[in-house]
Order: structure tokens, then sequence, then C-alpha cells
């Protein structure tokens, strides 16, 4: 019982760190945006991260979108999982529809093809 529960804490600060870290690209994309002519491939590789860091082990671990996390570089408090997932995944989301690349996105948070052949490309030079 005790590895599990030590796991399972393990793994939400992994999951804290993922939330920080896709928030902070998130930040600096938007901000780079009118400089980046084609944002196709930033967009699918933070959607990566998003369903490989985050989404997946929210399915995992199952925890309650109102539990406490703390994520600095979205509040200096506590803030929930579904506000940390509304800063991030959602956010993402926005912009992959204003700039034309929902579909992408949808691609890769289902698991079809487009995140396997990004995991292939990806997956080892991100962790």
């Amino acid at each position: 019982m005790e590895k599990f529960s030590f796991e399972r804490g393990l793994e939400y600060n992994k999951l804290a760190i993922s939330f920080n870290s896709v928030y902070k690209l998130l930040q600096q994309f938007e901000s780079n945006i009118d400089f980046n002519p084609d944002p196709e491939y930033d967009i699918q590789a933070i959607a990566y991260i998003i369903q490989r860091d985050i989404r997946n082990r929210l399915d995992k671990y199952s925890w309650d979108w109102n539990s406490p996390i703390v994520i600095p570089m979205i509040s200096s408090e506590e803030t929930t999982l579904e506000t940390a997932y509304e800063k991030t995944a959602n956010n993402l989301v926005k912009l992959s529809t204003k700039l034309g690349y929902s579909n992408d996105v949808r691609k890769i948070f289902e698991k079809e093809d487009l995140y396997f052949e990004l995991d292939k490309l990806l997956g080892r030079a991100i962790r």
C-alpha cells in the first residue's frame, strides 16, 4: 500500500512540473506568435507533451479535478487540477482553433497516428 501511495505522490509531483513547463511553453509561444510564420510544428509538439505528460497521468490516476496543486507559473498559491488544465490544454485547443490547427491537436489528444509519429520523433528528445 505504501508503494502505491508513494507512486501516486511522485506522479502528482511530475504532473505539477509538467503543467508548469507546458504553461511556460504556451506563454512563450503566444508572445512570439507574430514572428512564427508556421506554428504547426510548435502546436503539435506542445499537444504531444500535454498528452504524454498531463493527460496520460490524469487518465491513469483519476485524480479529482478539484484537487489542489501548486503550479508556480500559473499562481503563487494553490490552484486546482481543473484550473491548471484550463490554462494549459484548453488554452492550446483555443489557440489551435484560432490558427487552424485544431484537427492536429484533436488527433494527438485522441492518440491517433499523429501522436505516435510525434512519439517516435520527440519521445526521447523531450524528457
